[in-house]
């Protein structure tokens, strides 16, 4: 098992009734103790930590932040967790802007979860932070890939600081990890836990936008375009689509090849009992 900051693992011996204590900062990680357990025979291991804080904050490499995204623009950062979320009882995703000027100009995929910025984050001319609530279990150990990019602002922002924030209980915490954290995130990267449509960008659009939207399983999905008087405009998507992130173009042309006027419209997705709808601005 590997101790709360990864710096280091520990290995039951059970013919020898020892535990090694391995340094994982050097490399190769190296023996730096052998405890002698008695008579024990041990087969397993967890490792319990005593906190005085149950809270712990995981950030990319350092000299990645602060980071300017220009107009249009975006940007990806890896953060390890070389702990297991799972044991968490709460999970935030922590980002400090600067100048982010509209809550729809920015968008945030965590790994393949599309997220929203909560309005905390904009502060026309001045720094806002986002706690996006996050589900603990929906986390890998290891590598986590937070993208945040720009969907139709003029004049971009800046990427102050970003962080993944775990809540344990109080007092003593067990934490579990069997096997190397790197190979258990490559295997839940693209976990996807609900329904979503995410609209589209950019917002407003000419002469074509991007919707992106997401499923939790296998579903037969719709994606059609109405005026706002109702009436089908075009059909994006019908049909049988496998779990995961999904995006569609829309290139502003009707049923019959002809582009539509400028205006107001509605995109709306259907998936199993789950529906929503997005609004739309085509521009001239």
């Amino acid at each position: 098992v590997y101790s709360v900051d990864g710096k280091h693992s520990y290995v039951s011996n059970t013919g020898s009734n020892t535990l090694s204590v391995l340094d994982n900062t050097a490399a190769p990680p190296t023996v730096v103790a052998t405890v002698n357990l008695g008579d024990v025979h041990p087969r397993g291991i967890d490792v319990v930590g005593c906190m005085a804080s149950s809270v712990f904050l995981f950030r990319p490499e350092p000299g990645n932040l602060p980071w300017p995204i220009a107009a249009g623009g975006s940007k990806s950062w890896s953060i390890e967790l070389p702990i297991d979320p799972k044991e968490a009882t709460e999970a935030q995703l922590i980002i400090t802007a600067w100048d982010v000027d509209n809550a729809g100009e920015a968008r945030v995929r965590l790994n393949r979860e599309l997220l929203w910025l909560p309005p905390t984050i904009v502060a026309p001319g001045g720094t806002g932070e986002a706690e996006i609530q996050l589900n603990p279990a929906s986390l890998p150990v290891g590598n986590n890939v937070v993208t945040i990019w720009d969907v139709g602002g003029t004049d971009g922002f800046t990427i102050l600081d970003l962080a993944i924030r775990l809540r344990f209980p109080g007092g003593c915490t067990l934490f579990k990890q069997v096997g190397n954290p790197q190979t258990q995130g490559a295997g839940l990267s693209g976990l996807v836990e609900r329904f979503l449509l995410a609209g589209n960008f950019p917002n407003p659009f000419n002469p074509s936008t991007t919707i992106d939207f997401q499923l939790p399983k296998e579903s037969h999905v719709s994606i059609t375009i109405f005026n706002t008087n109702g009436q089908l405009i075009r059909t994006l998507v019908d049909g049988q689509l496998p779990a995961g992130a999904h995006t569609v173009q829309w290139d502003g042309l009707d049923e019959h090849g002809s582009h539509v006027a400028a205006g107001i419209y509605l995109c709306r997705m259907k998936a199993g009992d789950f529906m929503d709808t997005k609004r739309m601005v085509m521009v001239k």
